[in-house]
């Protein structure tokens, strides 16, 4: 099944957004939060390193890339979903097809909140 289901909106007002009816999160303005997500959410499917992010947000910062993905309010299977993330990378996915969550083995998502 190609059809969507799931999409994150990242909004003007920094909100991301679930099938536009969950906020997840709401980043502060240029916080590490709000400058990885904003990059990674204009390049979906593409492989960042963490160093490139560290040039992107104009700073290093300490905190993992898994703490970035949780304080951006995913969490277990929404982050296993959306997100594929090692020490030193980051791959966004977005839009996600059913096919593609049972490929991931994600048929029915457990959302930990």
């Amino acid at each position: 099944d190609k059809s969507t289901a799931l999409e994150i909106n990242y909004t003007n007002s920094r909100q991301v957004v679930l099938n536009g009816i969950i906020q997840l999160s709401k980043p502060n303005l240029n916080s590490i939060n709000d400058l990885v997500f904003s990059h990674l959410y204009q390049n979906p499917g593409k492989s960042f390193s963490k160093q490139q992010l560290e040039e992107v947000a104009g700073q290093k910062f300490s905190k993992t890339l898994h703490k970035v993905v949780e304080n951006l309010g995913f969490k277990g299977d929404l982050a296993k979903a959306f997100f594929t993330t090692s020490k030193n990378d980051i791959l966004f996915r977005n839009p996600i097809t059913r096919d593609e969550l049972n490929e991931m083995g994600l048929g029915y998502l457990k959302i930990n909140r």
